[in-house]
């Protein structure tokens, strides 16, 4: 049985979003968008990177992990036709033919749109949370230390509209809902905007123990130039 994808509007000073976290079943053929959109031509990926690719996300999705995407329509969507492809706002999203595809995961199922209303609806922000990565057996942090924000991402035309702000939101809910009382993340430290927002969202930089640091490594970060944020949950 298909899941039910989980959706909450969010109605910001500039933009109505509606962030609407994707099924199992969505992330698997996302899965198959983005091995294309990393291929040579950009439109086809090869048989094994594909199946690498799905196997992947799908080990990903069984152990927790999930896609967030703010979606707009109407006026708050039609700014979009203007952007020129290549902008790179998101890994697999620089060009127009990953783009629908991508898009098309929303509305390849009867029922599967939100609504009738959003039936022209265009993805401008996308956030991966995860747990997995406390599983590793590099580290000893405890499964329930947090939701790792692995990324987050909004289309350059809709930046300072409440559409991050929205997304991460909807990340505290999913928090709330596995009953996770932190939200964690890594920064470049040169990336002064990114970092800037982070603060204003009430994320506090976190002085990194052996156990954090060995936590960074094993995503293959660097822990001398990324800093690691964290959050308490808002209720």
């Amino acid at each position: 049985m298909r899941s039910v994808a989980l959706a909450v509007l969010y109605t910001t000073a500039r933009a109505v979003i509606v962030v609407r976290q994707a099924a199992p079943d969505e992330l698997l053929r996302v899965a198959r968008f983005r091995a294309a959109a990393f291929s040579s031509d950009g439109r086809t990926a090869s048989p094994a990177r594909a199946q690498a690719v799905h196997k992947l996300v799908e080990d990903r999705v069984a152990r927790g992990s999930t896609l967030l995407c703010a979606l707009a329509s109407g006026e708050d969507a039609a700014c979009l036709e203007e952007e020129t492809e290549g902008d790179g706002w998101h890994p697999g999203l620089e060009t127009s033919q990953p783009m629908k595809l991508f898009q098309s995961f929303f509305k390849s199922e009867p029922g599967a749109t939100l609504d009738e209303s959003l039936d022209d609806c265009r993805i401008v922000g996308v956030c991966d949370i995860s747990r997995h990565e406390f599983d590793l057996p590099t580290h000893a942090l405890a499964p329930d230390y947090a939701l790792y924000l692995t990324a987050l991402a909004v289309h350059p035309a809709l930046r300072r509209r409440g559409v991050a702000s929205s997304l991460l939101e909807a990340v505290d809910a999913h928090a709330r809902r596995e009953k996770l009382e932190r939200v964690i993340l890594h920064v470049e430290d040169d990336n002064d905007a990114a970092i800037a927002f982070y603060e204003a969202q009430d994320f506090v930089k976190v002085r990194v123990d052996k156990d954090l640091r060995q936590f960074g490594t094993a995503l293959g970060l660097n822990p001398d130039i990324h800093y690691l944020f964290s959050r308490e949950v808002v209720s």
